[in-house]
């Protein structure tokens, strides 16, 4: 597969996404399934062919197709089943075990399918996509890859809470393709279940009493250790598990008070107000907020974009921005400095985040 992702201007609010399918088993003596908002199709129907991954056909008769997509940023290349060998001890039920790559690399396999909780159809030729972020190569077993589509955030709606509930929040979005729907994978909520030591954690918060020394018991004590300058921060991730960790990192530790947005256009429309209430003061905007952290994939406007406007605004331009994404590595860091960020790091690295916010602001921890 070709690197398009990585060849995607950025800034442009548009990502492209690999979709990609799972079939599941009919249950035994079931009636085909049709096609429908399901995603299933009728026996016999062709997928469209694509040349980069060959032809999709159609499910076996009574199976159920599943359709699914990933950030191509993600992806370095999508592969035939390839022997695989079991591991001593499998980390989760869904790890198959573990097979060679690049570079004598071994990498884990993944069933999707199984992970998903879906009795995938044996039928037709599965295939590998071998993702990377966060610094960790991953192998995801699926039924079939369809093609590359290449789609604007604003398109991309929010998956309901039963639709989280029902997908182990595994989908972090949904997207309408020619009439069928596309859920958008977590493929980092899945590998962190896999890898727990890889998923986002928190450490000891900076500034909390070392141990052996007594802690403050009352508001004036505690008051009284904090630093003397606090910095306004402007956080925006999609995520809420992840902003209540950067919230409870940051905020813990006294140097940082947080605005936080849902989403990048969220965060542009908090960013607007306050330059607006700074014109109206009569004050310069680094008065009312000193930075801005934010994610990358984000709906209806992600950080690529929001930092591109950011930096493209004559009263924004001097903020600071830093990304924090899993998609921070050394292959698609040129996508952030593409755009002005003046910091980006992974975000794994949570219990580093305030020393490295303090470094973007010309401070030490």
């Amino acid at each position: 597969m070709g690197q398009t992702g990585i060849l995607l201007e950025s800034g442009t609010n548009e990502l492209e996404i690999v979709e990609f399918f799972v079939d599941e088993a009919a249950p035994d003596g079931a009636a085909p399934v049709a096609s429908g908002m399901s995603g299933g199709a009728a026996c016999g129907a062709e997928a469209s062919p694509e040349a980069a991954f060959g032809v999709a056909g159609a499910p076996a008769c009574g199976a159920l197709r599943r359709r699914y997509g990933v950030n191509v940023a993600k992806v370095l290349e999508i592969i035939r089943m390839q022997p695989v060998t079991s591991l001593p001890q499998m980390p989760h039920p869904a790890v198959l075990g573990a097979f060679p790559h690049r570079d004598g690399r071994v990498i884990p396999l993944v069933d999707l399918a199984r992970y998903l909780g879906i009795r995938r159809d044996p039928h037709g030729e599965p295939k590998i996509i071998v993702t990377e972020f966060n610094g960790v190569v991953t192998g995801f077993l699926v039924s079939g890859v369809n093609r590359i589509h290449r789609i604007s955030w604003t398109a991309v709606e929010a998956p309901g809470r039963f639709l989280q509930e029902a997908s182990r929040n595994s989908i972090t979005g949904m997207v309408r393709l020619d009439e069928r729907v596309v859920f958008l994978l977590d493929m980092e909520s899945i590998v962190a279940e896999m890898h727990p030591d890889l998923s986002i954690r928190m450490e000891r918060p900076m500034g909390r009493t070392p141990a052996g020394e007594p802690e403050a018991t009352t508001a004036q004590e505690a008051q009284a250790t904090l630093p003397p300058r606090r910095y306004r921060i402007l956080h925006a991730d999609d995520s809420g598990s992840v902003r209540r960790l950067v919230r409870s990192l940051l905020e813990a530790g006294g140097r940082f008070e947080l605005l936080q947005a849902t989403d990048g256009q969220e965060a542009w429309e908090m960013l607007d107000g306050l330059r607006r209430e700074a014109e109206a003061r009569g004050a310069p905007l680094a008065d009312l907020v000193q930075a801005v952290v934010s994610d990358i994939e984000m709906p209806r406007m992600d950080g690529l974009t929001l930092c591109r406007r950011i930096k493209e605004d004559p009263a924004l331009r001097a903020l600071p921005v830093a990304l924090f994404s899993s998609l921070v590595s050394e292959r698609l860091g040129h996508k952030g400095e593409s755009v002005g960020a003046d910091a980006q790091f992974a975000k794994p690295d949570l219990q580093l985040l305030s020393q490295k916010v303090l470094e973007l602001l010309g401070e030490t921890a």
